[in-house]
């Protein structure tokens, strides 16, 4: 996943139809859990869809950015189609719920769920 600086961001939603992006921070566990999983599972499945790409942000390095998209908590994922957002998922930890539980449950289908968007998506710009 190549890391995107706030720079850069107003030429990626020019240049790529879906972007799927997330919002981390280096230093938190979580962040890093979902950046694994993601460069391992999803990144190597995008690779079926051309216009698709997905790309991750530092939240402490893109403040700007960060506040214009109204990311609050790392991790968020925030899905674009044609520069316009369509999806945006925060995990949100649940009453009860402890921090492992969270981490095992939230991303068991992320790979799955994130490629059928993508199709969804890939999909709707062909018609």
């Amino acid at each position: 996943m190549e890391l995107i600086t706030q720079s850069r961001w107003p030429q990626l939603l020019k240049d790529k139809h879906i972007i799927v992006v997330v919002f981390y921070d280096e230093d938190q566990a979580e962040s890093k859990k979902m950046l694994k999983q993601l460069e391992s599972e999803f990144d190597p499945a995008l690779k079926n869809f051309p216009d698709a790409i997905a790309v991750k942000v530092s939240i402490p390095d893109n403040p700007d950015l960060v506040k214009r998209l109204n990311v609050n908590i790392p991790p968020t994922l925030i899905m674009f189609h044609h520069g316009e957002e369509v999806k945006q998922l925060v995990k949100i930890l649940e009453p009860g719920q402890n921090q492992r539980d969270r981490i095992l449950k939230s991303y068991k289908y992320m790979t799955d769920d994130l490629v059928a968007l993508v199709k969804n998506l890939q999909r709707l710009s062909k018609k």
